[in-house]
């Protein structure tokens, strides 16, 4: 302690310094509990993200086989004799072709 300083300016430091102390503990406090809060908010984001993606993936796995269907109907084969043909379905009749196309794109979905 310096002498020159008045007892009563000295104790007013004192204080200031312990209210320093104590708000430096309060930011301190303040700074893990936004921490906690970070890292709760990049968890429910990260639990979300995880949703889309097994909903976008389960309808990517639905729709693939039609696309694959959709690919091959779409070729317009022909047989020698000019009629519509698809491999392994063989001549298409314009009456059962679109039951056809959905009967087996169910069944490969499935």
């Amino acid at each position: 302690r310096d002498q020159d300083i008045d007892r009563d300016v000295t104790r007013y430091l004192e204080d200031i310094e312990d209210h320093l102390g104590t708000f430096l503990e309060e930011v301190s406090r303040i700074i893990g509990v936004c921490n906690s809060l970070r890292d709760e908010v990049n968890s429910y984001r990260d639990r979300q993200q995880q949703k889309v993606l097994y909903v976008l993936t389960l309808v990517t796995t639905l729709v693939i086989p039609t696309h694959l269907l959709t690919g091959i109907y779409g070729m317009n084969w022909q047989d020698e004799a000019g009629r519509p043909v698809v491999p392994g379905l063989g001549i298409m009749h314009e009456h059962r072709g679109y039951v056809e196309f959905w009967g087996v794109s169910i069944t490969m979905t499935i």
